[in-house]
């Protein structure tokens, strides 16, 4: 990705468009000059892409679509559809995902209200799918 931002900023566009947060912030770190519009990037703040929602600063600006208290809500949508559920895995790639502190704390502070326990369960990659589905059912035994 770094090799394709390179190639890129190289072209000096008038402004980069981007997509998603690794992408973001593979041209950030090419570029603090040319615009960077963002769009679907977790925790802009968080990352270091913008100052602020209100001021961003910088060259980079953008918008996102979910908000950490969206992860209240997914609960709140799980315990409509299977009212039983009482454990809750928040499944993350940290290598990936290195925001997830931004949904995971809201999904933890929800949980109690909805009665459920929350687990955060790091995946690196789908080999460990297995493992952490079989740690889960373990503990509920």
């Amino acid at each position: 990705m770094q090799r394709f931002a390179r190639e890129l900023v190289a072209l000096q566009p008038d402004v980069i468009l981007t997509q998603n947060t690794p992408t973001t912030a593979s041209v950030l770190q090419q570029t603090r000059t040319i615009p960077i519009i963002f769009a679907n990037v977790s925790d802009p703040v968080g990352s270091g892409f913008v100052a602020s929602f209100n001021r961003p600063g910088g060259n980079a600006t953008g918008f996102i679509v979910v908000e950490p208290t969206m992860a209240g809500k997914w609960l709140e949508l799980l315990k409509e559809i299977a009212p039983r559920v009482n454990r809750v895995a928040f499944l993350f790639n940290p290598a990936t995902a290195t925001y997830a502190e931004y949904y995971l704390n809201p999904f933890k502070a929800a949980a109690p209200s909805f009665a459920v326990e929350a687990i955060a369960a790091s995946v690196r990659d789908t080999s460990e799918l297995e493992s952490v589905f079989a740690a889960q059912a373990r503990d509920v035994e």
